[in-house]
């Protein structure tokens, strides 16, 4: 869409940007590699680069309100601030692992994690944190507390470990998988996510006692999800096999997920949302994109593929048993994208919404599936096609 903006040009940020946290569509803070942190006013329009006081590399920044903020990341590195960034303090942290992810339960209590199964606690608003057994030595990533009380860490071989006590003891729950978690998300007391390297996505509708797969695609590896409520949530990735950023959302609490956009790749490392109409994502090379209506913009010198014919295509195929639906599209339109079986009954929606001019890539697994001949088939304005697939096992 036209609305989307993009800042990155404007900036002229060479640092990577590693997070992001907006507390309103106004007011939100980017960080990254080598110190960097830009304080963003006025809806975006307005960026200002703030003076960390370290050439440290961030890789979490969080914001209880427009005054109160931290960043941590390499070297045990902990910033607090409470004007809003315009100064920087360091607070000791007592250890000199990475530190990945940091929530807090209440005004007082919060929690970070890190590497080589790091965890920091405090009970006086950040100013002061004391290490917390976590029972493994595993990268932990994300952290997110359910409520004052509860709270789950996801890491590296699936681990998710779990409090019910405000971080003062962590216990490893079973997550079903075994790779890398990289982002955990509560979007209610009860209802939690995380998800990592190679589609892996899981579940908890128990505020993490238990956890259930709920995969995407086995080519994209997740970076991060954000769910505004029980409803809407985006997930951001990498599909290393097409060379793509993925982004995917869902408006039906996670019972399904859309691809909402597929760009080229910038190697996202978070996205952020404060409202259904504004968001945004970070990654490498100092990339922004401010989310109105598709994140579909980037840098110039990262043109937008524009097709001029349109294509539907799928590889591998045949597959086991997941594989990518690309097409191209040389104008705007509505697509429709759906897979039905040999009998005609359609058996899953990959895609039924707008989209701009360009190519895109869907993912879509087939483990639910028997072996057989299925159909893809794209309607896109006037343009229509069906591709014959394979599903072997």
């Amino acid at each position: 869409n036209a609305g989307t903006t993009l800042q990155s040009r404007d900036l002229n940020i060479s640092e990577s940007l590693t997070c992001a946290a907006f507390i309103n569509p106004d007011t939100g803070w980017i960080a990254g590699t080598g110190g960097c942190v830009w304080h963003a006013v006025n809806r975006d329009e307005t960026w200002i680069q703030q003076n960390s006081g370290t050439t440290s590399d961030f890789d979490a920044v969080f914001f209880k309100n427009a005054n109160e903020g931290y960043l941590v990341g390499q070297n045990g590195t902990i910033l607090k601030t409470t004007d809003g960034g315009n100064s920087y303090v360091p607070m000791v942290s007592g250890t000199l692992s990475w530190l990945r992810g940091m929530d807090f339960a209440d005004e007082f209590v919060g929690c970070i994690a890190g590497d080589n199964g790091t965890i920091l606690r405090t009970t006086d608003g950040g100013d002061t944190y004391t290490l917390v057994g976590s029972g493994t030595r595993a990268w932990l990533r994300g952290i997110d507390f359910a409520d004052e009380l509860v709270g789950c860490i996801a890491g590296d071989n699936g681990t998710i470990l779990r409090t019910t006590d405000g971080g003062a003891s962590w216990q490893p729950v079973n997550s079903g998988v075994t790779g890398f978690l990289i982002d955990i998300e509560f979007a209610s007391p009860q209802a939690g996510w995380a998800v990592g390297g190679s589609g892996s996505m899981v579940r908890t509708t128990d505020a993490g006692a238990t956890w259930s797969s709920n995969h995407i695609a086995n080519t994209c590896d997740l970076r991060d999800i954000q769910f505004l409520d029980e409803m809407h949530g985006w997930v951001i990735g990498d599909d290393w096999q097409v060379d793509r950023t993925i982004i995917f959302s869902t408006e039906n609490g996670g019972e399904t997920w859309t691809v909402q956009d597929s760009l080229a790749t910038f190697y996202p490392k978070q996205i952020a949302f404060t409202d259904l109409h504004s968001g945004w994502a970070v990654g490498a090379g100092g990339m922004l994109l401010h989310y109105t209506d598709s994140l579909s913009t980037v840098p110039e010198d990262h043109p937008v593929f524009q097709p001029s014919e349109y294509s539907l295509q799928v590889f591998p195929n045949p597959f086991n048993p997941t594989t990518t639906i690309s097409f191209s599209i040389p104008i705007a339109a509505h697509v429709s994208l759906h897979v039905f079986d040999i009998t005609g009954r359609q058996i899953q929606t990959l895609a039924d919404r707008r989209f701009d001019a360009g190519k895109f890539d869907v993912g879509f697994d087939g483990s639910a599936l028997p072996s057989g001949v299925y159909f893809a088939r794209i309607e896109a304005g006037s343009f229509a096609k069906t591709q014959k697939i394979v599903l072997l096992k």
